[in-house]
């Protein structure tokens, strides 16, 4: 009878271990999210910085933050796009935040204080080159400054 116990208390230990480290493979594995700031800072009416909170599981790859705005400026639309620096962005599964930098393309249009329309897309590969994008927007944020 010892005998069966004992290898029950072996079966259940193990058990316990294979659950455990599966919800750990699975944490390590978990999808890349971002999301985009609640307010954005115009400076010289040329770029835009918005702040970018992003996770990436541990050991991932980043391709980048890629961030764009849409403004209407009078009755033309102002537009622009910037990116993350990657060498500055961490993956290591917790959240961090990355200033984005969105460059004025050439137009018209100046941006200006007020209303836009913003996407973020955040670009990860695992050490297996599995990528996943995620993506933030449509999000009307203000633009002060």
């Amino acid at each position: 009878m010892n005998r069966s116990i004992g290898h029950l208390t072996q079966a259940s230990m193990l058990a316990g271990t294979m659950i455990c480290c599966m919800q750990t493979s699975a944490l390590a594995q978990s999808v890349p999210t971002v999301q985009l700031g609640s307010v954005a800072t115009l400076d010289a009416r040329a770029f835009i910085t918005v702040p970018v909170t992003y996770v990436c599981s541990e050991g991932s790859t980043l391709g980048g933050i890629d961030v764009e705005v849409t403004q209407a400026s009078g009755n033309k639309v102002a537009q622009g796009r910037g990116s993350a620096e990657v060498q500055s962005l961490v993956c290591d599964g917790t959240p961090h935040v990355a200033d984005v930098s969105v460059t004025l393309f050439q137009s018209d249009a100046p941006f200006h204080g007020g209303r836009a329309v913003f996407w973020a897309r955040l670009s990860t590969c695992d050490p297996s080159f599995n990528c996943q994008d995620a993506f933030d927007g449509p999000e009307v944020i203000p633009i002060r400054g």
